[in-house]
């Protein structure tokens, strides 16, 4: 898969049936991120030198096993990392570091920043770097407003929430920000001529802070007048991220209260529909779960992923079964929905 959101590109390095890695770039800003760390050798150096943002949903094996890659190619290079994850990350990532000798490393080789999800709608942050012994230090310089968790340098925001698979795991909601373009037409009409001010108007509206006004050759403006009037406005894009987790109607309520209307859902079926007792067993989600799950949430998209490799060399067919479901689910009424819910889940109580 290759997907392509308001300049951000975003494909799947192990294929949808090998270690959960999402990796993401955003082409106006040049910053790399990574929707877990399954095994990183298929992701290219360049492309991980690039990546300074990690968000991991739990640390099973075929989750967290790319860190030590990401922090092999990262060494040399004195760069902030940072990391996102469910409760016990921090003591994960000290536990990693702990395991190496690091008497030859140089001031400031190693520094990261650290949040970690502590229940759903609260975020502890922490830095730690290598001359302190990898101790831990509050980091203060980002608060946490509506559940978001961090930032990216074009406004874009990651939010997130635990769900369960009999351990607390993650699930990312990435918000794209609006996007504008300039209706050159309109602009002709007003008199106004392009320069350097719409640069400034588009870093405006992004900021809260901004002030209402801007003077634009010579003549004071309110924002929204210039908004309004010359500009075509794309509302914000999000694209989902949930792997590992219960079919049942506590993760249901907490997956739609964070990705409701989400517009591309990245989410994992392990099993075909008639393993619906082994994704149970499991505590996976199978296709049908998957597609119910998507439409209860309202995605405009799905793209399922990590399948269970018993299916190998036909994993292709989780694909198709995932879209039949989708397709026919997104046909019901919210009410026929919730009772197809509820048979699913008495299934897998039989």
């Amino acid at each position: 898969m290759k997907l392509q959101a308001r300049g951000v590109e975003f494909s799947f390095p192990n294929g949808r049936s090998g270690d959960p890695v999402v990796h993401g770039f955003n082409h106006r800003t040049g910053e790399g991120f990574l929707f877990d760390l399954g095994g990183l050798e298929r992701l290219a150096r360049k492309k991980l030198l690039k990546v300074n943002k990690v968000f991991v949903s739990h640390t099973h094996i075929d989750h967290f096993v790319g860190f030590d890659r990401l922090l092999r190619v990262n060494v040399p290079h004195h760069r902030l990392l940072e990391f996102c994850g469910p409760p016990g990350i921090v003591a994960n990532i000290q536990g990693k570091l702990a395991a190496y000798a690091w008497n030859l490393l140089e001031r400031h080789q190693i520094r990261f920043v650290i949040h970690e999800l502590q229940a759903a709608d609260s975020v502890a942050s922490y830095r730690l770097q290598f001359e302190d012994g990898f101790k831990l230090y509050p980091y203060d310089d980002f608060p946490h407003p509506d559940g978001t968790v961090t930032t990216f340098k074009d406004g874009g925001r990651i939010k997130a929430t635990l769900v369960d698979h009999g351990i607390p795991v993650a699930s990312y909601r990435l918000c794209l920000p609006p996007k504008y373009h300039v209706r050159s037409e309109e602009l002709a009409k007003h008199g106004l001529r392009p320069g350097p001010w719409l640069t400034q108007l588009l870093t405006a509206l992004d900021d809260p802070q901004a002030c209402e006004t801007m003077t634009v050759e010579g003549k004071r403006y309110r924002l929204d007048w210039l908004k309004d009037n010359l500009l075509d406005c794309y509302p914000e894009f999000s694209v989902s991220y949930l792997t590992d987790l219960r079919f049942c109607w506590e993760n249901l309520a907490a997956v739609k209260k964070l990705h409701q209307d989400t517009a591309v859902l990245l989410c994992e079926s392990a099993f075909k529909a008639e393993d619906y007792a082994r994704a149970v067993q499991k505590a996976h989600l199978s296709t049908r779960q998957c597609a119910l799950l998507a439409s209860w949430v309202g995605s405009r998209r799905l793209e399922n992923f990590h399948f269970s490799k018993i299916y190998s060399p036909r994993s292709g067919v989780l694909r198709g079964e995932a879209e039949r479901y989708l397709k026919r689910y997104r046909q019901l009424t919210v009410a026929q929905l919730r009772q197809q819910i509820n048979l699913e889940i008495a299934r897998g109580k039989q």
